[in-house]
């Protein structure tokens, strides 16, 4: 379960993204930090199946927010986070990612781009939606 939210980290520091540590609330980020700030909440986590070799393995369901900004127009800046946001489920399923750290496997599942609020469309929000597996020894 502490592999998780370190391999998603690993993954967006690699493409020059800054981590934003207030890991509930992504309200709060100043518009100083703002453009390619990210945070990954990984914070329910499900006993799946025990194996004969007293292994457990776990199913979590990982959201990545990434947040930008910019000005201009706006479905050429929906283009680019498609782009931005495309290069990082690229990035976390590639084989010599997935397969070489602690974690069993990790699963994408969605990407939806969004506005930050609906009177602001300057900031845009990525939230990417992965299932990571994980396997625990209990022995």
């Amino acid at each position: 379960m502490i592999n998780v939210k370190p391999y998603f980290r690993a993954i967006l520091k690699s493409l020059n993204y800054k981590e934003w540590k207030d890991g509930f609330d992504s309200e709060n980020i100043p518009s100083s930090r703002y453009d390619r700030a990210f945070f990954v909440e990984a914070n329910l986590f499900d006993g799946v199946a025990m194996n004969q070799t007293d292994c457990l393995d776990i199913t979590a369901p990982v959201q990545v927010k990434v947040f930008l900004k910019g000005k201009g127009n706006i479905y050429d800046r929906i283009d680019d986070a498609t782009a931005k946001g495309q290069a990082i489920v690229l990035e976390c399923l590639k084989g010599s990612n997935r397969l070489s750290n602690p974690l069993k496997n990790v699963v994408f599942n969605s990407m939806e781009i969004e506005p930050l609020s609906d009177s602001n469309n300057d900031r845009l929000v990525i939230n990417i939606n992965f299932t990571a597996l994980d396997v625990l020894g209990v022995d």
